[in-house]
């Protein structure tokens, strides 16, 4: 049968048939790294396969001596973007734009520091919700690097991988048992022919 295509859009309020009952909550600790390698299954596979055509000139380094460390700064002709991947717990439609807008917010004094240095900087927050909820901002940016066929194939990568990594979170959660080896999330990060 599949897994069930879900987009959150912002003309509706349709919500992820696997969100969770009132008072019920998932929690991921901060100090497991769970969500850096979450997150970096994402990032391996949006560098080695997506953008080609852009300079990577940072990967999940501080650019701007501020502290903050976006999971990508491209350069594509005289374009620079800032990319940050974030994986939201997906409770309703507004938590994704939430995260979209928290993320854009957060980056604000690095674009000022890449404006003073004569650099216009654009941020980028890729939302993928933590149950496979794709945001569709996410597609204005891909079809600028990408055909429409590759971006459906990527947007399938993408959910597929965020829902295995969340799986795989809250198996350990709960039972204690790491569900993946040290080296797991790269191996959906291979480039696709």
């Amino acid at each position: 049968m599949g897994i069930p295509r879900m987009e959150c859009h912002a003309s509706s309020s349709r919500i992820s048939p696997y969100a969770p009952l009132a008072g019920e909550s998932f929690y991921i600790p901060y100090g497991t790294g769970l969500r850096s390698q979450r997150s970096q299954a994402l990032i391996g596979m949006k560098i080695k396969a997506s953008f080609p055509k852009c300079e990577v000139l940072g990967e999940n380094q501080d650019i701007s001596g501020s502290g903050l460390r976006p999971d990508l700064f491209l350069k594509h002709k005289q374009d620079y973007y800032l990319v940050d991947v974030t994986v939201p717990f997906e409770n309703r439609c507004a938590a994704l734009h939430a995260a979209h807008q928290r993320k854009v917010d957060k980056y604000q004094p690095v674009l000022e520091v890449l404006k003073n240095q004569g650099i216009k900087a654009t941020v980028i927050p890729f939302v993928v919700g933590a149950l496979g909820t794709w945001n569709p901002p996410n597609d204005a940016f891909m079809r600028k690097f990408c055909s429409k066929s590759y971006l459906n194939l990527f947007r399938k990568l993408c959910v597929s991988d965020t829902i295995k990594w969340s799986r795989d979170i809250y198996i350990e959660h709960l039972t204690g048992h790491r569900q993946f080896s040290e080296g797991d999330f790269t191996l959906s990060s291979q480039p696709v022919d």
